[in-house]
């Protein structure tokens, strides 16, 4: 059977060429990346520290490899961006597109306009070099915003613009200390189908903030040491997004409060914002919420006037939730959508 490209060309990847344009690497300035941990020092790019992911899991302490998050930003007036890059795997899943997991998202001006798509790698567990090119249709000098991968790590990146571009630092965020979510795999972006439309990036651009994504995939179970991490961080506001990977709602109890308490003890006055689940993928779901809202509801009789209650369950009403998922719990780029519009109007005031 042929590759569909044979079958209709809007399915191939750009080729490629570096004729007349001059390659950058993007920790250097006038480039700035924003939602990973030191990328200026160089080598892997990380979410966290690897010492302190360590500690926490050994699912964190590889997760933590993982770009989703990241950025990088600029203004230019090329009229291409090309993209190299080496990872140690093509992350492939079979209910999340590639484009989200692997590759890397091209905004202009704050509207989407492609998405780096490389020819396929030969093997998606062998180490691999990808190039990706995009056009910019626009004229003059634009904001260019990339979004890293959400499920792959990234070892070199490479960014080549036309030779004789303009290269200037980015507009800097309206707001530029960071808001930071803490969640499951929904937070890190699964299963959204490019890494702008991952619910945490939407958020980023459409309150034009700075942001950290520290969703890990199955393994966000509120140990004590992420939340002194946590603490220490510079932020704005935490969205606390804790439910789907605690096993049980006994689990759950147990640990939801104690990390919120950990929290509040090192960081009094930070907004919070505490989240339930945006499905009912388990049969415990209302008794989930109960633990959820109880540690808010208890903050609140505490004294404590900077945290926050969403209810999750309500988050895809408008639309309807067999419209928003991919599977039981994952959900879609309409399901992304919905929990930031939810989030959105809280987030907008706190900032």
């Amino acid at each position: 059977m042929s590759n569909i490209e044979s079958i209709d060309k809007n399915f191939a990847a750009l080729a490629v060429s570096y004729d007349g344009m001059r390659t950058y690497d993007p920790r250097k300035a006038p480039f700035s990346i924003h939602g990973l941990y030191r990328p200026e020092e160089g080598g892997r790019f990380l979410r966290m520290p690897q010492e302190v992911a360590d500690t926490v899991s050994t699912g964190v302490a590889e997760l933590c490899r993982h770009t989703a998050g990241g950025r990088i930003r600029f203004r230019t007036d090329s009229r291409r961006v090309a993209l190299k890059w080496r990872a140690p795997y093509v992350q492939d899943f079979s209910h999340m597109p590639r484009t989200g997991a692997a590759y890397f998202d091209l905004y202009v001006n704050g509207e989407h306009v492609n998405t780096f798509i490389p020819q396929r790698p030969q093997s998606n567990n062998a180490e691999a070099l990808l190039e990706a090119m995009a056009h910019i249709p626009l004229e003059g000098t634009c904001d260019i915003l990339i979004h890293f991968p959400l499920y792959n790590d990234i070892t070199d990146l490479a960014v080549a613009l036309d030779e004789n571009a303009e290269v200037l630092p980015a507009t800097p965020y309206a707001h530029e200390t960071p808001v930071v979510f803490y969640g499951s795999s929904i937070t890190q972006g699964g299963c959204a189908c490019r890494g702008g439309t991952a619910y945490p990036a939407i958020l980023a651009r459409n309150l034009d903030t700075d942001i950290l994504n520290l969703g890990f995939s199955g393994n966000c179970r509120a140990e004590l040491p992420m939340a002194d991490y946590v603490a220490a961080l510079p932020m704005s506001v935490f969205v606390f997004d804790y439910d789907h990977n605690a096993p049980t709602a006994e689990f759950l109890q147990k640990t939801h409060a104690p990390f919120f308490k950990r929290l509040r003890e090192q960081r009094p006055d930070l907004p919070v914002i505490i989240v339930s689940a945006a499905d009912l993928c388990f049969s415990e779901w209302k008794e989930r919420r109960e633990v959820i809202r109880r540690t808010y509801e208890n903050a609140v009789a505490a004294g404590d006037r900077n945290v926050y209650f969403l209810d999750g369950h309500t988050f895809y009403d408008a639309v309807g939730a067999e419209n928003c998922r991919v599977d039981v719990a994952h959900p879609n780029d309409l399901g992304m959508w919905c929990m930031a519009r939810a989030m959105e109007p809280l987030l907008k005031k706190l900032l």
